[in-house]
């Protein structure tokens, strides 16, 4: 199930925290600073947010054109961090105009050499970017098979073909949910990765590691569920026959638990048990996977079940969901 999160700055300077918790925000990704320098607020909600038990991750927002200034970043964002802990991603975001200017291996190169620094410190590292940067301004897939990727991308429309492990869905333009919270227009966000988990787990951000897998990895694996990867399998995202057992194998889950949820689902259809669901205004698909499946990806599943060979649907039409 996806969590729901915040990501704040000074430009949200006052913002009541504890509203926002009774909302329901699980976690907030706080910004840190900006090339070399430290966010006014990230000490103040740093220490409201461990107060109300509120976990939290970390983001420096780089204007690094060159190697260098993305490691003099880097260590800048150590010393923001230094005597902290953190139960999110560290990440890196690489969005401005400047890095626009330059070269993919630059791009690439920077966020590299700031990845390297921030995981040689023990922390979890994680690279922000909208699908426009990732897709023309860097190497996104070749960076994405090392790095974990925090998305963003303000759509009602799902992600897919990006392993990342948070999205962020909208702003002061939200298609999913209501653009403000506590009152406040906040960017938002979706974590599928047991983060807080994965760090004790690792012995990350701060954390005295509590067993398991010794190395560190930057991106996590076993970390979907049965239901959501069985229907990964529906859709074809996982091949088939030997194929597919080799690559849930490999990938740290267990083939006979998706396998035999994969033959439970596929045998229901065929039986009276369907589950329908009426659209009501201001739904999309991807929500309304999200409710069902626990994960918004899952649209497609949906789709598939109603013939649907568009995104687009309107209130009142009857779905089957199940």
């Amino acid at each position: 199930m996806a969590k729901w999160g915040i990501d704040i700055s000074s430009w949200q300077k006052g913002i009541n925290l504890s509203a926002a918790k009774n909302e329901g925000v699980q976690f907030a990704i706080l910004r840190a600073g900006f090339s070399t320098t430290k966010d006014k607020q990230f000490e103040t909600f740093y220490s409201q947010c461990k107060s109300l038990g509120i976990p939290v991750g970390a983001y420096l927002y780089s204007y690094a054109t060159t190697v260098a200034q993305a490691q003099a970043e880097a260590r800048a964002l150590l010393s923001f961090l230094k005597g902290k802990q953190f139960e999110y991603p560290i990440c890196l975001d690489m969005e401005d105009k400047c890095q626009k200017r330059l070269s993919k291996d630059t791009n690439d190169a920077m966020i590299r050499a700031f990845g390297e620094i921030i995981e040689s410190a023990g922390y979890w590292f994680s690279v922000y970017t909208n699908v426009d940067f990732y897709n023309n301004y860097c190497h996104g897939k070749t960076l994405n098979a090392k790095y974990d990727w925090w998305m963003a991308r303000w759509s009602s429309v799902a992600y897919t073909g990006y392993n990342c492990g948070m999205t962020q869905f909208g702003g002061e333009t939200n298609y999913i949910r209501s653009h403000t919270v506590a009152g406040r227009t906040v960017d938002q966000n979706y974590a599928y990765y047991d983060y807080p988990a994965l760090m004790k787990q690792h012995g990350l951000n701060g954390y005295s590691k509590t067993g398991g897998n010794t190395s560190t990895p930057s991106t996590p694996t076993n970390t979907k569920s049965v239901e959501t990867l069985a229907h990964e399998v529906i859709n074809g995202s996982w091949g088939n026959g030997e194929d597919r057992k080799n690559r849930l194998t490999s990938a740290g889950y267990d083939y006979s638990a998706v396998q035999n949820r994969v033959n439970e689902i596929l045998g229901s259809k065929s039986q009276s048990s369907a589950e329908y669901y009426t659209v009501k205004r201001g739904d999309c698909l991807w929500n309304i996977a999200a409710k069902y499946y626990g994960n918004g990806n899952m649209y497609t599943t949906i789709k598939k079940l109603n013939g649907l060979t568009s995104d687009t649907i309107y209130a009142g039409q009857k779905l089957r969901v199940k």
